[in-house]
Formats: C-alpha cells, sequence, structure tokens
C-alpha cells in the first residue's frame, strides 16, 4: 500500500556537511528547489562548531572529509545534544 503525502519542508533548516564542492552546488540546487534553508561545513569540525551555535531540523552528512570524519562529527553531535539535554535531531 503507497500512501501519498505531502512533506511540509516550510521553515526547516538543514546542516548539510560536505567537502565536496561538487557535490555541495549539487546539494544546493536540490534544497534551494525544496525551499530549504540551510548551511554548508566543508568538514566535521565545521559542522560540530556550526551545530552547537544554531538548530537544525537534519544533517546531510558525509562520511569521509579532511581534519574530522563524518562518524565523529555525529558522535560529538549526539554526545553535545546528550550533555545539553537537547531533542534529537
Amino acid at each position: 500500500m503507497i500512501i501519498d503525502k505531502e512533506i511540509n519542508f516550510k521553515d526547516k533548516k538543514i546542516l548539510l556537511v560536505e567537502d565536496n564542492t561538487a557535490n555541495q552546488m549539487f546539494m544546493k540546487v536540490i534544497l534551494k528547489k525544496m525551499k530549504l534553508s540551510f548551511d554548508i561545513a566543508n568538514d566535521g569540525v565545521e559542522a560540530v562548531q556550526l551545530f552547537k551555535k544554531n538548530k537544525y531540523d537534519a544533517i546531510l552528512m558525509d562520511e569521509n572529509m579532511p581534519n574530522m570524519n563524518g562518524i565523529e562529527a555525529t558522535r560529538q553531535i549526539l554526545e553535545y545534544e546528550k550533555q545539553n539535554k537537547l531533542i534529537h535531531t
């Protein structure tokens, strides 16, 4: 059974974590078309810093990046949420 539901993306903010500029440009087109607000982090270090300063509804995380990979950045974000009793992103 397929249920056709429209997802409301109005007023949603995304954190895109991607080190590849071509992928960033591609994702910008998609996210803009969906009328989503978004920030871009170039690596895991930037992702964690941005997460601590802003509220995001979702994070699109690359795994393989310089400085800090996506797995470690996700671990740090989850720990930050837990320590600060935040709702899970």
